[in-house]
């Protein structure tokens, strides 16, 4: 296991009481770990990105891969083939291979093996040729299958295949002589054992039931009855499903109510449940805390929603009690004690009792034979042999010569061997963007700028920004998590409870809503008596579909009317969707609302004067995000401060296109939030008086990018005077020609999107993907992610960084003597970005085990989630539509800062050493005073050697990009794009 638990060691004075005590004690300590390791995914309706292994960040990135491949089972890596693909492509170097490789080994890859060979050339030799095969069965079935073995395996080698056979027997007799024994050791879980003595899996017969209950226990509306005595808790509502629905139970689970009935008479708790079960199944106390995990990660989906749920109750409406995974694992333990049993009945036909039930495995066990075989390993010797040029050493090798031999290849693993080829992977596009960043001569503004303008740090918004400054020079951009420094609970008009709009790792204090305005008081109150009774209607019109006759009957009289706007919709989506904002208007009566922003009771809460923030609240959190920005002075008369959020009508995974500051949530409201703020007179008096001044005439105006269709929407617009609307129409214009040009960028990586598509056409492909129910690809999300800058834009204004970077600004200028403000920005940037990242690298590795495959299958489920098909585990991670295009590399951090500084900041907070120092990330400083870049190795930095090719450079971002499919290097862009000017 991947943290080794204390096993007590048992008195033999103690008490049956105390041993009794002893032992729950223990249990309540392996469950409280294991809980650790279960997927930290929330509900799917505030997708959240989170790193899968955050439990292994106090260990070395490679190592702590390692270890989680024993436990989780998934691919730690990209394949093999993956890898060389990539140097057949020239995305990996084999030179830097080798250098990576010579470091790697030190001074040992000197020594000499064999021959003339050092474990380097063994090494690097197994690096260049591809591996044939993984396993034992493929082994055998390549030598039976390979006729002309010359060909096959060895190309250039000039000999006759009866040699090479000869070579290759000889191979395979010298290494299974020297091979070393596996030691056999008994499954985790007897799930495997079960499996290959008796063929039949008890996991398929305790999911199906326990998949289906789960489903309901932890439903946030999405059923249409209501599940008995939920919130007594997964016992007693699983013991209530059992006795009312014996039918649904099957016949290998028929005596479990009175299973549960007799448990629950002796009022015994979960932790006794499962000690209980423990016992009867058979398994050692030294391996409870094994056993214990896997059955936990065997359901790790649902699993693991019963305890994000536990944990942040506030992440849905309808939460669970504390308590509930150990009541859940109870359960699970009982219905594989029943699917156990009946398994073993029917392989041995006889009579099988809980007493008993450990005997009946102990027999299973030894009819379970661990067969060892070291074909697999041969073969790769042989390759090895062939490729260093042994065929004639080989017939006189000793004994002790095989043994190194076998030695060396066995102990280069492929998970070794996939690490080296990573850190190449990773090597080629860091020092393309590093030469890029190094080379970069900023230019300085010849005259002040006309509008400024607030992103997110998300790197889809890298694009907007550049295309923005290269149509329009007079706007100034600044990036900064999306919240935007104002962490609240928000309710908007029509919502019936709040959502936290903050990231993961803050709870709110304060509440917000949004209210009509007292004009519009009487059109909302009537449009929200409508909703509620459309509602009520919708929600009795679906029950009443779900019956015989009454289901019969609405479909004959309504379902030709209900084929119309889904037809619509499947064949014209934006045709669809232009209509229904068309009508909209008439239909609907605009409501204009407000924000109740501030707060006149002492204390915060959700309701009445309690809504809100104190004035030196709101004071404060404005001057932190100015300061943070950089944004001090030299104000515009225009200050645009857009969040961002995603449109689309089919995908479930919609809140991971939102704002992960905003806690999967859009962050128009922050935005809106904090406009309102800076505009306050009564908070700029503040900030005045803090040495920041906001001129008069500077107005603040939110506004929300949405990165689905490209468009930009503005709030509170009536606020603004009169005397800025003309330049209001003016950013309004190069803002709509930069989402059109963003959209056309976005279309390059669209297989559907025609490669010479005009700017026009790809505006309406992408708006026409966002209302496609048949379009599985509204937007590929982070699938870039590959950088985090973290400086002044003037770093990274005229570079072309391909949607792939995190921009924050940060000016070190303006940072005081104790780097406050840098430790601020990183304390937030790097746990949230390195959680994007790491999640689309893992979900791109393996996109089965830690992604939730292809959403082909997948059903919404329980307002949690999905699933395959009608039941299966909750699936959790990326699904492969979003992930496909990514680059499984990790997060390179570049920061505007001194490595003195740095590392300042890095040992007063744990949290982001264990990021850095561990290499979960990559981490760069850019000097403020020079091109030099340093970067860590270990613990120090050292200087970073400019590679001595120059940048590419370019007229403009369509240029460089028009036409292309793949990553694209990172050029100087040479000249600005004028506004109304054709690409």
């Amino acid at each position: 296991m991947s943290h080794n638990s204390h096993t007590p060691i048992e008195n033999a004075s103690e008490t049956g009481n105390e041993k009794n005590d002893r032992r729950l004690a223990h249990l309540a300590e392996i469950l409280s770990h294991a809980a650790h390791l279960l997927p930290a995914q929330g509900p799917i309706t505030t997708f959240v990105h989170h790193n899968p292994l955050h439990l292994f960040e106090s260990k070395p990135f490679h190592e702590a891969l390692l270890e989680a491949d024993k436990i989780f089972g998934s691919q730690m890596y990209l394949s093999e083939e993956r890898y060389h693909d990539e140097l057949k492509a020239g995305r990996i170097l084999f030179s830097d291979v080798r250098e990576i490789l010579e470091s790697e080994l030190g001074s040992g890859g000197r020594e000499i093996v064999i021959g003339q060979s050092t474990r380097f050339d063994i090494q690097s030799s197994m690096l260049r040729n591809l591996p044939f095969a993984a396993t034992e069965k493929e082994a055998q079935w390549f030598i039976a299958n390979s006729k002309r073995l010359e060909k096959i395996i060895h190309p250039e080698v000039v000999a006759n295949s009866r040699n090479l056979n000869l070579v290759l027997d000889l191979c395979i007799k010298g290494t299974k002589k020297v091979a070393a024994k596996t030691n056999s050791s008994s499954p985790a879980r007897f799930r495997e054992m079960m499996l290959e003595v008796t063929g039949q899996d008890p996991d398929l017969l305790v999911n199906d039931l326990l998949f289906r209950f789960s489903s309901a226990f932890l439903d946030q509306g999405f059923a249409i009855w209501d599940l008995p005595r939920r919130d007594s808790g997964f016992i007693e509502a699983f013991r209530s499903f059992a006795q009312s629905s014996r039918s649904l139970l099957g016949s290998w689970a028929r005596n479990l109510p009175e299973n549960l009935e007799l448990l629950c008479s002796d009022n015994s708790s979960p932790l006794e449940m499962i000690l209980a079960s423990l016992e009867v199944i058979g398994v050692p106390e030294e391996n409870w805390e094994e056993f214990l995990t896997q059955s936990l990660l065997a359901v790790r989906g649902w699993a693991g929603m019963i305890w994000q749920i536990e944990v942040r109750p506030d992440k849905v409406p309808h939460p669970i009690k504390p308590g509930n995974l150990a009541q859940f694992l109870a359960i699970r333990l009982l219905l594989d004690r029943l699917a156990m049993k009946k398994i073993i009945r029917e392989f041995t036909f006889r009579k099988i009792t809980s007493r008993n039930l450990k005997d009946e495995l102990a027999n299973l066990s030894g009819r379970s034979q661990a067969r060892q075989d070291s074909t697999a390993l041969g073969l790769e010797v042989f390759c090895v042999a062939l490729d260093l040029g042994w065929e004639k050493l080989i017939p006189s090798f000793t004994h002790e010569d095989w043994a190194r031999v076998v030695s060396e290849v066995d102990t280069f693993t492929q998970l070794d061997q996939r690490k080296i080829f990573h850190l190449a992977y990773e090597k080629y596009l860091y020092r393309q963007v590093l030469d890029s960043l190094v080379t970069h001569k900023p230019e300085k503004q010849s005259r002040a700028f006309s509008f400024q303008a607030v992103f997110c740090i998300d790197e889809r918004e890298e694009s907007l920004r550049r295309h923005l400054e290269e149509i329009d020079p007079s706007f100034e951009t600044y990036g900064a998590a999306g919240f935007f420094n104002v962490p609240m609970y928000y309710k908007a008009t029509l919502d019936s409870f709040y959502t936290p709009l903050c990231p993961i790792i803050i709870t709110p204090s304060n509440w917000v809503q949004e209210l009509p305005e007292d004009e519009f008081l009487k059109a909302y109150q009537t449009r929200a008596s409508g909703m509620k009774t459309m509602q009520i209607a919708s929600h009795k019109l679906h029950l009443g579909s779900r019956g015989g006759a009454v289901g019969a009957v609405l479909s004959a009289s309504l379902g030709v009317l209900a084929s119309i706007p889904l037809a619509m919709t499947v064949l014209f989506p934006r045709l669809t969707a232009k209509i229904r904002r068309y009508l909209t208007p008439f239909l609907r009566k605009k409501i204009e609302t407000k924000l109740k922003l501030e707060r006149f009771a002492e204390k915060a809460g959700p309701s009445g004067n309690q809504v809100g923030f104190s004035l030196n609240e709101m004071a404060a959190m404005g001057e932190r995000f100015l300061r943070d920005t950089g944004l001090t002075r030299n104000f515009c008369r225009l200050v645009f401060i857009f969040g961002h959020g995603s449109t689309s009508i089919n995908t479930p995974h919609q809140s991971a296109y939102d704002c992960g500051a905003c806690g999967g949530s859009p962050g128009g409201a922050n935005a809106r939030a904090l406009a309102q703020i800076l505009n306050d007179k009564r908070v700029r008096s503040i900030l005045q008086n803090n040495g920041i001044i906001i001129p008069d005439d500077t107005c603040f105006l939110g506004g929300l990018s949405n990165t689905s269709i490209n468009h930009v929407s503005f709030f509170d617009r009536d606020l603004l005077p009169a005397t800025h609307h003309e330049e209001l129409e003016k950013a309004r214009n190069s803002l709509r020609e930069a989402c059109m040009r963003n959209a056309h960028e976005r279309c390059r990586r669209f297989q559907s999107a025609p490669l010479d598509i005009s700017l026009e056409e790809a505006q309406r492909h992408v708006e026409g993907r966002a209302e496609d129910l048949a379009q599985p690809r509204p937007e590929l999300g982070h699938a870039t992610n590959a950088f985090c800058i973290v400086g002044r834009r003037e770093r990274t204004r005229g570079i072309y960084l391909d949607r792939r970077a995190f921009l924050v600004s940060y000016d070190p200028t303006q940072d005081n003597s104790n780097h406050d403000i840098l430790n601020r920005i990183l304390n937030a940037a790097m746990p949230v970005c390195s959680g994007i990242n790491l999640e689309f690298f893992f979900s791109q590795v393996d996109p089965t085990g830690w992604g939730c495959g292809t959403k082909l299958p997948h059903n919404p489920t329980s307002y949690l989630g999905v699933m395959d098909g009608a039941a299966s585990d909750l699936r959790t991670g990326l699904p492969w539509q979003v992930v496909e295009i990514h680059e499984a590399v990790r997060l390179l951090f570049i920061i505007e800062t001194t490595p003195e500084i740095m590392l300042k900041i890095l040992n007063r907070c744990p949290p982001l050493a264990n990021l850095c120092f561990n290499q979960w990330i990559n981490l760069v400083v850019l000097d403020p005073d020079s091109p030099r870049a340093s970067i860590l190795k270990g613990r120090e930095f050292v200087p970073y050697e400019f590679s001595g090719a120059p940048a590419p450079v370019a007229r403009s971002s369509i240029e460089w990009y028009r036409g292309k499919r793949n990553h694209l290097g990172y050029p100087h862009i040479s000249s600005l794009v004028h506004s109304g000017g054709n690409p």
